[in-house]
């Protein structure tokens, strides 16, 4: 049988909070991490270590995800290292345990079939290790070139026979040196056993960084305005002066593409709409460009640490036409939003004479984003 070590007790000091309970998949990342090896039966028991202030939350969240925590998940405390975590937890094995798999709880996209490729080439005094080849080119910190094809990352789960593993942790116990994984730990302790790799998974990455999840979240949002005489002869439609003997009537600019835009943006992050955040009650939004605004939002956006991947943009209205300005459109937005113009949509259409966009009257647009 096989039991695993689930290594929950990093403190996610680079990503800025306790990354394992942030939003993943259909749950969070801890429990994505752990899902998988439910589903080999080989397992017979998974040992998740945790800082002691987060064992009965841990529990909590793997508990309402449905998971066996009863009698197949246990949370123990971890160590202020990994190799500390991973002694702690050997005391949790089962008496049937002939092999051990050892995780990190931020990989969250392992599969099923790399944790059996690496349990069927587990063997007595056999540890395995998942690697996958180095996609860059490697230089050291001296800027002294490498030779990528001599290197592998490496991943986990990392395999192990339970003695060996048990034994190897015994001798670090004696002088407790830092390793970096368990495999480098038992190959130093344990220098006649066999070690060999297995292909990795390149979707198998360790989060580290806030950047590294992507959320992909969406938002929409719609707005319209009337319209009036302008006394400029110029109407703004995507931060660009149309020539048009029409204005919107609004407190600001009255850009209403850029209002649809700005609140799709504002929605998908689960801010309140511009209408909170601009108000129409405040003098300093008076005729301010829709630009400005639309400027405040990225802010806010880089500031949550979200990253936007494509705008799609409907304009509906009846005059001016508008598809010979589009590509300046795309331009603005590009230069306001630092997206890739491939990443802009922006479409056309009219109302077909009906109702006050129809008339002529209005101008009206929508807008969809995709975040993550």
């Amino acid at each position: 049988m096989i039991n695993v070590i689930i290594c929950a007790a990093g403190l996610s000091n680079r990503f800025g909070s306790n990354k394992l309970l942030e939003k993943y998949g259909k749950s969070v990342i801890l429990t994505e991490s752990i899902r998988p090896f439910l589903e080999i039966d080989e397992v017979e028991k998974i040992i998740v270590t945790a800082n002691e202030d987060d064992i009965k939350l841990y529990e909590k969240i793997i508990r309402k995800n449905g998971f066996p925590i009863e009698y197949r998940i246990v949370v123990c405390k971890g160590g202020e290292t990994r190799s500390e975590s991973v002694y702690n937890a050997l005391d949790y094995l089962t008496d049937n345990a002939n092999y051990v798999l050892i995780h990190d709880a931020a990989r969250p996209n392992i599969s099923v079939e790399l944790i059996k490729r690496v349990a069927n080439e587990l063997r007595e005094n056999v540890c395995v290790l998942p690697v996958i080849d180095v996609p860059n080119t490697l230089y050291t910190k001296n800027l002294e070139l490498r030779d990528r094809n001599e290197f592998f990352q490496a991943q986990t789960p990392q395999g192990f026979p339970r003695q060996l593993l048990c034994d190897a942790y015994d001798d670090w116990f004696e002088d407790k040196t830092t390793y970096t994984d368990d495999f480098s730990l038992v190959q130093h302790y344990r220098r006649y056993a066999t070690f060999k790799y297995v292909q990795g998974d390149p979707t198998n990455v360790k989060i580290t960084f806030r950047g590294d999840v992507k959320k992909n979240l969406s938002g929409i949002g719609y707005d319209i305005h009337t319209l009036e005489k302008s006394d400029t002869e110029f109407m703004p439609i995507c931060g660009l002066q149309v020539p048009y003997d029409k204005k919107p009537k609004a407190h600001s600019d009255g850009d209403a593409p850029l209002h649809a835009l700005m609140d799709a943006i504002l929605s998908a992050i689960g801010e309140p709409d511009i209408g909170h955040l601009f108000p129409t009650y405040d003098d300093k939004y008076k005729d301010i460009s829709s630009l400005i605004l639309l400027d405040s939002v990225m802010d806010l956006v880089k500031k949550r640490g979200f990253v936007i991947n494509n705008v799609s943009i409907a304009i509906i209205l009846e005059k001016p036409r508008i598809s010979p300005y589009i590509d300046e459109m795309k331009d603005i937005l590009s230069a306001h939003m630092g997206l890739d113009k491939n990443s802009i949509g922006i479409t056309s259409t009219t109302n077909e004479g009906s109702g006050l966009v129809g008339s002529g009257d209005a101008i009206a647009a929508l807008a969809t984003v995709s975040i993550y």
